[in-house]
């Protein structure tokens, strides 16, 4: 059964590359894992989130998605709490919050939370600098400064990578700018300018 899946996952990436339509080949390949997910809860999980989601967000069919996402999480949140299964959750609901921003920031915010406290528990602070981005992202459409502002420091100091690190620098300014903080702006703009000369480095 999973062997035939992927095999029809591979199938829909040579169309793919050959500029045809995929979707019948995934859609199918999700059938089956559907059927078996009891057997292979991360096989269904992984696919669901990193192939099915991005090819429906593709056609516009935005509520399709989160409604099959949602269907994903409940089936995650009642397997084994093991570290590969959890990290898959925590992808899964990172992109449910991802689709939910424009329609219900509570929501988005809800499983951007969850998502957050599993990658912590495994210490994958990158991760959770990620989502900060995008969640102070929220609060500055939202205009709430200090919450962003918050969320920032919280994690900054802890991410590794100089990309996310650069990201919530970026949101760091805006929010600053914002507040009228020019002296932060200042400080923030020249840490910023550091990194991005590490990275060109």
């Amino acid at each position: 059964m999973l062997s035939q899946a992927n095999l029809l996952v591979r199938i829909a990436r040579i169309k793919e590359m050959k500029g045809e339509r995929s979707s019948k080949a995934i859609s199918k390949a999700f059938s089956l894992l559907e059927k078996k997910k009891e057997k292979l809860p991360p096989e269904y999980l992984s696919f669901s989130t990193a192939i099915l989601i991005p090819v429906l967000r593709e056609q516009g069919k935005k509520e399709k998605a989160i409604k099959k996402l949602n269907e994903v999480v409940e089936f995650a949140r009642t397997r084994e709490k093991n570290k590969r299964m959890q990290l898959l959750l925590a992808e899964a609901l990172a992109t449910l919050a991802d689709l939910e921003v424009e329609k219900d920031t509570e929501k988005s915010h809800s499983h951007y939370r969850e998502a957050s406290k599993i990658y912590e528990k495994y210490g994958l602070e990158d991760k959770v600098g990620e989502i900060a981005v995008n969640r102070s992202d929220i609060y500055l459409k939202e205009g709430e400064p200090e919450n962003a502002l918050e969320l920032i420091y919280k994690i900054k100091e802890k991410v590794k990578s100089k990309r996310v690190k650069a990201a919530l620098l970026k949101n760091e300014i805006e929010t600053l700018k914002r507040e009228g903080k020019e002296k932060e702006v200042e400080r923030a703009h020249s840490e910023l300018q550091k990194i991005r000369e590490e990275i060109r480095e």
